[in-house]
Order: C-alpha cells, then structure tokens, then sequence
C-alpha cells in the first residue's frame, strides 16, 4: 500500500489539502504503545490504561480494536473524538492457561493515515506484555490425544509440583472437574507432588475434541489451575485438516497445503461426490494412492466477491459407518481495487482520491455515481476521482461515492465521504 499512499498524498498536496508540517486532518497520538506489566499469577488479570489523544485539526474516527487472542480485552469507550480531545483503552488480560513470557498486542484501526503497522496505513498496535509464573506447575500443562480411536478409552497423566514461588513448596488438591460429558478426571497424592488422570471416554464422538479440566487447590494465590483436554477421535476415515484457514488471499491464490482423505479399510475407499455450494473457491480432488488415499485442493475462484467467507463442503464417500465428510473454509478474498484515502473526509469544498489495482495490474474505470446527497463526483483523469460538495453550505456531508471497474468480482468499489458542514450560508454550485 506505499506506492498508494504516496499516490493519495501527491494528490491531496494538488487539491490543496496538504500543508507541508501542518497537520489538516486527524492526529492519533498515544502517550505509549508498549507497557509492562512485570509478573503476575496463572489465573490473575492485570490491566492497563492506554492513553491518547486527537492533535490534528479533524475529528477522530477509531472504526474498531482486535487483540492477538480471546485472554486480551480492549473495550473502547467510544469511537468519535474532537480535535483536542482525549481517551484511554483500557486493555485486561487474562492470564488463566497462561505461562512464562506473554506479548499481547492490540490493533487499533482509525482514520488517521499517518498510523502505520507492518506497511498498513491507519492501523496502530500497542503492546501488553510480561512474565506469567505458577506457584502449581502442571507438566505436560496439557493433556493430548492426537489419534484417539473410536469407541475405546485412553488415559494421560498431568503432573502437578511446587512451583520456584511456593514458600513453603506444599500444596493440596481439593478436587478436580471436569468440563467435558466425554472426559473424566481424578488426582491422588504421588510423594510431595499430585498426579492427575485425565481420561477420554468411549462415547467420544468422531471429529475434534476440547474440554477442560480444573484443579482446585489450597493455594491463596492460585487457588484453580485449568488444564485444557483435546483429542482427535478417528474411524476408519481419516480426514486432516478439516478446518480451513485461507487467511487473507488474492483471487486464483491456492491453499497452501491439500486436505487429505485416506482410509484404514482393507477395502479402501472411493470418493462419490463434492458439494460445494461456494461461489469463492473450487475444489478440486486428486487420487493420489489407488482407493486408499485422496488429496482436495481448494483454489480461490478468479471471480470471487471480495471480502470475508466462511463456507462448508461436503464430501460424500462409499464408508457406510461415515458417508461423508463435512470441511470448514474460512477465509477473506483481498479486494483488487483499492481506493487511496479508503474514505474520504472533506474539510473545504473538493477532495481527490485515487484508484489503483493490486500488484500494479491494469484495469478499467467504467463510470462513477454517487449515492447519498451534498457532493457530485467525477473521474478526474484515468484513475482519480474529484469530489466536490453541492447544495446549501451549512449542510453536513453523508455519502457514498460508487466507482463501477471492469475487474471481475469486484465490479463495485464503494467510497465513503463525510464533511463536517461549512461556516456561512449560501449554496455551493
């Protein structure tokens, strides 16, 4: 996005929105971006108060914060703030499952384009980090079954010690618990440590399986230690992985890896069908071991509609015990055309905004509307569009600029543009 960003600043600088060394637009400014909370308890939450303020001459627009995992949280106490006002992200993290060294990072995405995170314009990551310490250590801190075969039990043990900050190290299990109806747990003394067996049941059903067990114990501090519980139960057909994750992905950009099918029937196994509703990806099924093995390799469709997804496939097998398999795929196909401001705001009468394809590839602008009332825009060039205000002065501004292209899948680039209303009366032509 640099070469757009350099783009977008070239031709704000020709409409007179750009001032060298003067700020025109919103200035998100946090005090700091990393702090530290030096060491705390499995179990305990510590938060902080990430404090900042709008020094640009616009108002502020903070669209939405995402934390790197479920234990962070950022609520933001509003979204919209002044030219000279201040806020704070309070950011809480949860340390339960947690140990040693913990890095948590927030993002924070706004309408500032001076804020800028691994080459991305206004997005701003603020750091949370330290040591998270257990006066009980669990080892393994988890209990696996990565091939659990259905319909038989299976057990692991967890032990559980005094851990370096324990004074005196002794410590009791009061009781344990189990959060899962197919995973059972007891514990029972084993000389100055405690032994925890967790077992997974016959009943467990096919597919992944994730539970949790907590121990209770007599320590003030850490009075509860969880120990996750995941399995992999499998028949006699063998699917991995069966969640797909595409991430972010351009158009005709392959899975990296194949989801394999295989069996461990003598009678192997014949693939009958794929139903695949999606109109995002293909799939595509390659035999790679006569009867016994299979790979599907899902594809992004060349025109597939930007934005996220989330679809389910079928595949329908000749296993009477499983006749089919269920696939998850999830993901986001990356937008070809990018306008350069993604908004625009307009301080004075007229603003410009480029248009540009990913990777530099050629396209064509075939028209731009407008929906919303107070501006008229036009294709200024061959990939810029002007936008000026129309209509009485004192209005304020709310619409939407529609760019049409001829790049498949993504016909429709959608542009949003505010402007506070203008001193004076009149009517602007």
């Amino acid at each position: 996005m640099r070469p757009l960003l350099a783009v977008g600043a070239l031709l704000l600088a020709q409409a007179g929105g750009l001032q060298e060394g003067i700020v025109t637009g919103p200035d998100l400014v946090f005090e700091r971006t990393v702090a530290e909370w030096g060491s705390v308890v499995q179990g305990e939450r510590v938060s902080f108060a990430f404090r900042f303020s709008n020094r640009g001459a616009s108002p502020l627009a903070i669209g939405r914060v995402q934390t790197s995992c479920d234990c962070t949280a950022a609520p933001l106490e509003r979204r919209t703030y002044a030219p000279g006002e201040s806020g704070e992200l309070v950011v809480t993290f949860d340390s339960g499952g947690r140990t040693d060294y913990q890095e948590q990072s927030v993002l924070v995405f706004s309408d500032d384009p001076g804020e800028v995170t691994d080459g991305e314009p206004y997005v701003t990551r603020l750091v949370y980090k330290g040591e998270v310490v257990q006066l009980v250590r669990a080892m393994p801190p988890a209990a696996y079954f990565p091939d659990h075969d259905l319909g038989r039990e299976a057990v692991r043990l967890v032990r559980l010690t005094a851990g370096e900050g324990l004074d005196p190290p002794r410590f009791r299990v009061l009781g344990v618990e189990s959060f899962s109806s197919h995973v059972q747990a007891e514990a029972r003394p084993a000389g100055p440590a405690w032994e925890v067996e967790v077992r997974v049941l016959a009943t467990a059903p096919l597919g992944p399986l994730r539970g949790e067990v907590v121990v209770r114990t007599d320590v003030e501090r850490q009075p509860q230690l969880r120990l996750p519980v995941a399995a992999v139960v499998l028949g006699d057909l063998l699917v991995s992985p069966t969640e797909v994750y595409f991430g972010a992905q351009g158009r005709e950009a392959p899975f990296p890896q194949p989801v394999v099918l295989a069996t461990r029937r003598a009678e192997g196994l014949r693939v009958l069908e794929v139903l695949n509703p999606s109109r995002v990806f293909e799939v595509e099924v390659v035999p790679i071991q006569a009867a016994r093995r299979y790979e599907l390799w899902l594809r992004v469709r060349d025109d597939a509609a930007a934005g996220p997804f989330a679809e389910r496939v079928r595949v329908l097998v000749d296993d009477a015990d499983e006749p089919q398999v269920e696939l998850r795929v999830v993901g986001e196909v990356l937008s070809e055309v990018a306008a350069e401001p993604p908004a625009v705001y307009l301080e004075g009468q007229e603003a410009l905004f480029a248009l540009a394809r990913r990777e530099g590839a050629p396209f064509a602008v075939l028209g731009v509307s407008v929906e919303g009332e107070g501006v008229r825009a036009a294709l200024d060039g061959v990939r810029r569009v002007r936008v000026r205000r129309e209509g009485p002065a004192g209005t304020p501004v709310r619409a939407r600029v529609v760019v049409t292209t001829d790049v498949p899948g993504q016909a429709r680039l959608e542009v949003e543009v505010r402007g506070a209303a203008l001193p004076g009366g009149g009517t602007i032509k």
